[in-house]
């Protein structure tokens, strides 16, 4: 699964000022969305580039967050951590704050958001890795799994492309069904993340330049609380369970980009208000 997670300047008002101008916005040091120090700095400008402090902590949310994924699926449907399935959602409200953050920042220090590079960063960040694993995935199936190579082929491509998720639900490929190798099941958590990152800051700048920043953070909001509620909807009305059009349904509920953007546009909306300080 890939998930991606600085110096600043001082901040207008602290985050803990909802009157001052920082409310409309958290401070400058807030974080890039990757949660590493090696990626120390970009979003070049006419006004410079906009870097942003490495917050530890949240490295460590991660490492929680994945060792309960891997518990989950040491040993799934058997109850051993029935629950670690949750750590996904972590990385995505994560992701969320993250991204939204350093869009933030970017725009409170340039006055600007630079698309291009924001796009590029996370290409940088997560293409070279993702297309390394496909590569390394093929040669594995077509060496010993050959007869497999043929149903690969759409996996391949929705994932190198970011829509396995859309992938998994249109071709009814029940998650984690016992007894069915897939093994690029795992790419739909990234699809929604970047499914995301490739909107969301289109959403932001015209947000932000239509109704302002304080306006937009109620968007933010209501955009959560709309996916939340669409997700519970659908928990609610669903086909007699024990079926395979139940099985479906529920496949579809958790994989859907618009179910499940939910946590990621809670965590942005968390950066809308707070953001730490280094």
């Amino acid at each position: 699964m890939y998930h991606n997670g600085g110096m600043s300047e001082p901040s207008e008002a602290t985050a803990s000022e909802p009157g001052s101008d920082a409310s409309d916005g958290p401070p400058d040091d807030t974080l890039d969305s990757t949660a590493s120090p090696d990626e120390a700095s970009v979003a070049e400008s006419p006004r410079g580039p906009t870097r942003i402090g490495y917050q530890p902590g949240l490295d460590g949310l991660r490492a929680l967050s994945v060792l309960a994924v891997l518990a989950f699926h040491f040993q799934p449907g058997h109850g051993f951590l029935p629950g670690g399935f949750l750590g996904v959602e972590v990385f995505f409200v994560i992701s969320g704050y993250l991204i939204t953050s350093l869009l933030f920042a970017e725009h409170r220090r340039n006055r600007r958001v630079s698309m291009r590079d924001f796009w590029a960063r996370r290409a940088r960040r997560l293409l070279p890795a993702l297309y390394t694993m496909l590569l390394v995935v093929a040669l594995v199936v077509a060496v010993f799994f050959h007869d497999e190579l043929g149903a690969l082929r759409m996996p391949l491509l929705a994932g190198a492309t970011y829509w396995s998720n859309i992938q998994q639900i249109l071709s009814h490929a029940v998650y984690g069904q016992e007894g069915v190798r897939v093994p690029l099941q795992h790419l739909w958590s990234l699809a929604v993340e970047e499914q995301f990152y490739l909107v969301w800051p289109l959403v932001f700048v015209g947000g932000v330049f239509l109704v302002g920043r304080r306006r937009f953070r109620w968007i933010v909001g209501a955009l959560a609380l709309l996916s939340s509620s669409w997700m519970t909807y659908l928990s609610l009305v669903h086909p007699h369970p024990g079926t395979n059009a139940y099985a479906l349904h529920l496949n579809r509920i958790y994989l859907g980009t618009d179910t499940r953007i939910a946590g990621i546009l809670w965590g942005a909306f968390l950066a809308c208000f707070w953001s730490p300080r280094r």
